[in-house]
């Protein structure tokens, strides 16, 4: 399948600076502008929380074989979702576990737990953006730079590894089978890469890296993504690329030598995290594309909206 808009992308660069100006524009920063604020607040009161309530990790000796019922019904069933995730693994591979590293505060929202940075400048102007670190096993949601939620993840194992790079969400399926094993059905299945088959999708977290390629994640946060994400538009024979999806970041290596980095929360609370350094380098890399697929995006969305009114115009 190839881009349409391919000598678009390469000189949009010229399109896209020259266009900052006019009224339309004017409007989309308007709108922009007006997200971010909304969402800007939310951070600000997420920094207070995290001030205030400075959190630490211990390792934590479960009484029971079915932990994650053990944490609900101790601390609630948002305080066991925060556990799992912390620990990297769904409730179901939650049980049985000898030792886990559990907060010494649970607060209500979950991105006060968050390994990713609360906000990133150079995304402020993307307004959907999906983060994959294959090192700590761990995704991030961000909307217009800032982060609406985050999650673990299970990536590829040692011998099919999940590719590296800039990729977008191309199609989606409530449930598919695996082109790898007919027996693996994949529920909230959303296309990364549609010529490998890399996707997005709900299957088991083990805690470690296991899957064919793919990222895998919990129901519900594939189920989020599903619903969130855009997808791909293509040309209504479905044989070419008219606009990419939401990009997608995914970068890093998983150390299979040494103790996951999670497990270190007890004595280095930061021992998990991604950096702001990381996420700049990272978007730097990729700021020029994604901005020029966006703005080919919301050409085509604008093209979309004209034909569709003047057909109903027509056809009254």
């Amino acid at each position: 399948m190839k881009l349409v808009l391919q000598l678009i992308l390469i000189s949009s660069p010229i399109l896209f600076f020259n266009s900052c100006g006019n009224e339309k524009n004017h409007t989309a920063q308007e709108t922009v502008e007006s997200e971010y604020s909304s969402l800007y607040k939310s951070l600000d009161t997420l920094y207070k929380n995290r001030w205030n309530n400075k959190i630490s990790y211990y390792l934590y000796k479960p009484r029971s074989w079915n932990v994650y019922n053990e944490i609900m019904n101790r601390f609630g069933i948002q305080a066991a979702d925060i556990v799992a995730a912390i620990n990297r693994v769904d409730k179901n591979n939650l049980r049985g576990r000898d030792t886990i590293v559990i907060p010494d505060t649970f607060l209500t929202d979950p991105r006060n737990y968050s390994p990713f940075p609360f906000f990133e400048e150079l995304a402020k102007n993307i307004p959907k953006l999906i983060l994959v670190s294959q090192r700590i096993q761990s995704y991030a949601l961000y909307e217009y730079g800032c982060l609406i939620k985050w999650g673990a993840v299970s990536s590829g194992k040692k011998r099919t590894p999940t590719p590296n790079g800039l990729f977008s969400t191309n199609w989606k399926s409530k449930e598919t089978i695996s082109t790898v094993n007919e027996e693996w059905l994949l529920k909230w299945y959303f296309n990364v890469e549609n010529f490998e088959g890399v996707s997005l999708h709900q299957y088991e977290l083990p805690g470690y890296p296991a899957s064919h390629a793919c990222v895998r994640l919990t129901e519900a946060d594939a189920k989020f993504i599903y619903n969130w994400a855009e997808q791909w538009i293509l040309t209504s024979d479905e044989e070419d690329i008219m606009a990419f999806g939401t990009p997608v970041i995914i970068w890093g290596e998983y150390d299979y030598e040494n103790p996951k980095v999670w497990k270190k929360l007890e004595s280095d609370p930061d021992a998990a995290k991604v950096s702001e350094n990381e996420i700049k380098e990272l978007l730097a890399e990729n700021l020029i594309l994604i901005l020029i697929r966006q703005q080919v995006r919301e050409m085509v969305l604008r093209t979309k909206y004209v034909q569709e009114q003047k057909y109903i115009v027509l056809n009254k």
